[in-house]
């Protein structure tokens, strides 16, 4: 009978094992399921669950709070604001309204609010904005979109899209506009004073985007990658935004990767369009800089041992020297069109950086 009992026992818990592991495995297999959220201010109110157009949540930071990794949000054109607090103590009392980027989740604008599948969006057409114009008072185009910062007025969130150790994160299809990190709490590097428009500490995917009309008191006016940062920015245009160095971006310590980008009218004391320290590694590919202005590098400026590498790039017509260094930084260049560099060669400015090859004689566009 004991002997009876001790194998119905073992039945059992064998039994049980089974079930145990075939629920972990279909749980497993549930989560690796991408789940998809819809996002359209102009939703019907009725029910705002985010699992179809019709039940669309009306705010994008709400989708991004219930979302778990391997998930999509679909968000349809139209206006949204930064809207999320994330609470820390040192804070307390400033703008930290932001739209906040999750690890593993993708962030889709650019949908009238009818599509079924993602290759049916047309982001240009169907402009979708994250906006930091919190009191909603600051001079932007039809579409939201503030064009320059000097149009900014009021109260302003630091930064519009932030992406605090967010590795898998990709945010698609957006104009982002309307930061202005103005606050004063702590470094230049501080969340307060860099990055009006996206702060980056991490590794996400930055695509299709439009960075327009963003401000920092700091560094970076469109983004800022910050400590160990490795965004990868691609198809993305810097317009309109200023600093006091990097107005459309900056790189400290970081290995960002920017492939099919364009900066044009950004401002800053150093570096017009791009500003890059401590140490930062950036990969350019493809990678335009036409009239953005600076005492300093109206395209790029780099400091404290930063070397960029530029393939296939064109610096022409940003105000000063396209390219300024500091004691000790060297980009590598090839590849590029770098107006009065001379081209690679005898003639090569080795002021500008190092000769990778390549390099044209200055010309003018269609010449």
């Amino acid at each position: 009978m004991e002997k009876r009992v001790a194998i119905m026992t073992a039945v059992a818990l064998a039994l049980g094992a089974l079930l145990t592991l075939a629920l972990f495995m279909t749980n497993r297999e549930a989560q690796a399921t991408t789940r998809r959220l819809y996002v359209d201010r102009d939703a019907p109110d009725i029910v705002h669950n985010g699992l179809a157009w019709a039940t669309a949540f009306t705010e994008v930071q709400t989708a991004l709070g219930v979302s778990l990794a391997g998930d999509e949000i679909w968000v349809a054109e139209g206006v949204y604001y930064a809207d999320y607090n994330f609470n820390v103590s040192r804070y307390t009392g400033y703008v930290t309204a932001t739209v906040r980027l999750k690890d593993g989740v993708a962030v889709y604008g650019g949908f009238a609010g009818t599509e079924t599948a993602l290759q049916q969006r047309d982001w240009r057409n169907h402009v979708t904005v994250l906006s930091g114009d919190l009191d909603r008072n600051d001079r932007t185009d039809p579409n939201g979109v503030v064009t320059t910062t000097q149009h900014l007025t009021g109260t302003n969130a630091w930064s519009v899209v932030s992406a605090y150790g967010a590795v898998n994160a990709v945010l698609d299809g957006f104009t982002v506009t309307g930061g202005n990190a103005n606050g004063s709490v702590g470094d230049w590097w501080d969340p307060s004073r860099s990055g009006g428009g996206v702060y980056v500490n991490g590794v996400p995917a930055l695509r299709n985007l439009v960075i327009s009309g963003n401000a920092a008191g700091g560094d970076g006016g469109g983004l800022f990658a910050a400590l160990s940062s490795a965004p990868t920015i691609s198809n993305v245009i810097f317009v309109g935004n200023s600093a006091n160095t990097g107005g459309g971006m900056s790189t400290w310590s970081s290995r960002a990767l920017l492939t099919n980008v364009a900066f044009r009218a950004n401002f800053a004391s150093a570096g017009g369009a791009m500003y890059n320290v401590s140490q930062s590694r950036p990969t350019l590919i493809n990678v335009t800089f036409f009239s953005n202005t600076a005492s300093s590098g109206g395209a790029i400026a780099n400091a404290s041992g930063s070397s960029p590498t530029l393939t296939n790039c064109i610096l022409w017509g940003n105000a000063g020297a396209q390219i300024s260094n500091g004691a000790g930084n060297t980009p590598t260049i090839s590849y590029s069109d770098v107006q009065g560099s001379g081209g690679s060669g005898a003639g090569w400015d080795a002021a500008l950086g190092a000769d990778g090859g390549g390099n044209i004689v200055d010309r003018l566009p269609g010449g």
